[in-house]
């Protein structure tokens, strides 16, 4: 791809962001999105859903490529020092996954992906233990 293509794919890669954020935000409860709504690189969204423990949801969602934690500490398993600094608690940070999208990712892709999520994220939160006296 030439650079003289660069505008044209950042609008592209925008617009699926913004597609699978709204997605989620309509359709998985309690979830934050981590970083700037606009000022952000349009390939990437940061997400953390309350209650999970990402590494179980990266398991779940195997065939997917997907992180968890930020990308300044993607081999280290401590809370990610860039999402503690814009206000997440070691748990939403433990919580986070990232979604990486590129050139090659269409429409349809984001779709599966959006449904696949919620199912997994549904399972997940239904496997989890309740507090006592919780029924």
């Amino acid at each position: 791809m030439s650079v003289k293509n660069l505008p044209d794919e950042s609008m592209r890669l925008r617009y699926l962001r913004d597609l699978l954020r709204s997605y989620i935000i309509e359709n998985v409860a309690d979830v934050r999105i981590n970083g700037h709504l606009t000022e952000c690189l349009p390939c990437l969204l940061n997400v953390s859903f309350n209650g999970l423990d990402a590494d179980s949801l990266l398991l779940e969602l195997s065939e997917i490529a997907l992180s968890s934690g930020s990308t300044c500490t993607s081999v280290n398993r401590a809370p990610s020092h860039v999402l503690k600094a814009i206000g997440l608690n070691d748990a939403q940070a433990q919580a986070s996954v990232r979604f990486g999208l590129g050139r090659f990712n269409n429409e349809d892709e984001i779709r599966y992906v959006c449904l696949r999520l919620q199912k997994a994220v549904n399972k997940l939160r239904s496997m989890a233990p309740k507090p006592f006296g919780v029924l």
